[in-house]
């Protein structure tokens, strides 16, 4: 008799034991679904287009916190002139004002977007955004503006909407740049498109112009950029000196 209810007992405990462990593996793949779901880091969520303008709403989890970004496009009437103008925010702060384009010869925006220029320099999509991960989650933006020529700038925020990086350029081609006897350079970092901006890992490199006193020619600094301590961080890399600015390139 005390076998058999030893036998009961056991059988009990190994029931019991395996519902726990069952229970255990069901919630665990379960959380794993739920964490899943969290894990794409940026979504695009709605996108409303009128008439009037074009708004874009992304989800961005910046350190596992979910941020609202959108993109509103619109149009300004400025000196009798059509000009599309492009608003970022994060969480309802705004974070950039842009002119995008200018002339413009549709009817309305819906068409604007439909033009090849517009679709691949202007209108921001996920390639357009990345997060970038030191200690800690940051958005880069690439906002691409069409006023007669091609403009692209970066601009690099943190979790709290703060700028790190404020329109930095990394290409315009209403400029060139020539050295003192107006031949080609090979400072930049594609030379057809003078790209001024490379990325390698966590580092930018990066050209910027300086002006040179009592002269009519510049010089072009090269940087290396990074984030330390919440902070992007330029270190002086080397100077090109003596260089020609050539404005209105395209219509030289």
């Amino acid at each position: 008799m005390k076998k058999i209810v030893s036998l009961i007992v056991l059988t009990l405990a190994l029931g019991g034991i395996f519902s726990l462990t069952l229970y255990t593996l069901m919630h665990k793949e379960i959380k794993k679904e739920v964490t899943s779901k969290v894990s794409k880091k940026i979504e695009l969520v709605n996108s409303n287009i009128n008439n009037n303008g074009l708004i874009d709403i992304y989800n961005i989890y910046l350190n596992n916190e979910k941020h609202k970004l959108k993109f509103d496009y619109s149009i300004n009437i400025e000196d009798n002139k059509d000009i599309g103008v492009l608003t970022g925010y994060i969480d309802g702060e705004k974070i950039f004002l842009e002119d995008v384009i200018d002339n413009l010869e549709y009817q309305n925006i819906e068409e604007l977007f439909k033009d090849d220029i517009v679709k691949n320099y202007v209108n921001i999509d996920m390639d357009s955004l990345e997060i970038i991960k030191d200690k800690e989650d940051y958005l880069l933006i690439k906002v691409g503006s069409y006023l007669g020529n091609i403009k692209e700038k970066y601009y690099l925020i943190n979790s709290k909407g703060k700028l790190l990086i404020n329109g930095i350029v990394i290409r315009d081609d209403s400029v060139k740049y020539l050295s003192k006897d107006k031949e080609e350079l090979n400072i930049f970092y594609d030379s057809l498109e003078q790209i001024r901006v490379k990325r390698e890992g966590k580092y930018f490199y990066i050209l910027e112009e300086s002006k040179q006193e009592e002269s009519n020619l510049i010089d072009i600094n090269e940087y290396k950029g990074y984030i330390k301590n919440g902070k992007f961080i330029k270190e002086l890399v080397q100077t090109y000196s003596n260089i020609r600015k050539i404005e209105n390139a395209s219509n030289n």
